[in-house]
C-alpha cells in the first residue's frame, strides 16, 4: 500500500470565494451552534469580531471591537459558548459569566448583508445584534484568576 501521510493533494475549487466562505461558516454553525468571524475595515485599526448562529437559538448576534484579533474572537467564543453550552442570555445592559464579572452589552445596529457570505449563512435572517464591551481588567470570580485582564484570555 501507498505511503499516503506524505501524499500531495489538490482541489479544484468550482465555487466562488464567497460561496466556499459560506460553506465554511455553515459547517461551524451545524457543528458548535455558531461561527464566528472578524474583520478590519480599510484604513482602520479597530477589529470588530461578530457570532454568526446564535439568532438561530432565539438569541441576538454579539459583537465585540475589544482588543486584538485574537482578543476579540476569544471574547466572542466564550460568550458563544455560554449561551450554547451553558444556557446563558445576554441582553443589552450589564452581564457576567463565570470568567467576566462585568460586561457591558448595547443595542448594535449592524447590517453585513452586503457581504453575501453573511446573508447566507443567516438564510436571509436579520438578526438583532448587541456590541460586548468587556473591561480591560476584567476579573474573575475565581480568586485564583482575579488578577487576570482580558488579553490574557486569548
Amino acid at each position: 500500500m501507498e505511503d499516503f501521510e506524505n501524499m500531495e493533494f489538490w482541489i479544484k475549487w468550482t465555487l466562488s470565494a464567497e460561496d466556499r466562505i459560506a460553506l465554511s461558516l455553515n459547517a461551524e454553525i451545524e457543528q458548535n451552534g455558531y461561527a464566528l468571524t472578524a474583520f478590519r475595515l480599510p484604513h482602520s485599526q479597530r477589529v470588530i469580531g461578530t457570532t454568526l448562529g446564535l439568532s438561530w437559538l432565539g438569541h441576538p448576534e454579539i459583537a465585540s471591537t475589544t482588543g486584538t484579533v485574537e482578543e476579540v474572537l476569544a471574547l466572542l467564543r466564550h460568550l458563544a459558548e455560554q449561551v450554547t453550552a451553558h444556557q446563558q442570555s445576554f441582553d443589552v445592559g450589564r452581564g457576567e459569566t463565570p470568567f467576566f464579572k462585568e460586561l457591558n452589552f448595547r443595542e448594535l445596529d449592524l447590517d453585513l448583508n452586503f457581504l453575501g457570505f453573511f446573508d447566507e449563512a443567516l438564510q436571509g435572517l436579520d438578526p438583532e445584534w448587541i456590541l460586548c464591551e468587556a473591561p480591560v481588567n476584567a476579573g474573575s470570580t475565581n480568586a485564583n484568576e482575579q488578577d487576570q485582564d482580558f488579553r490574557s484570555a486569548a
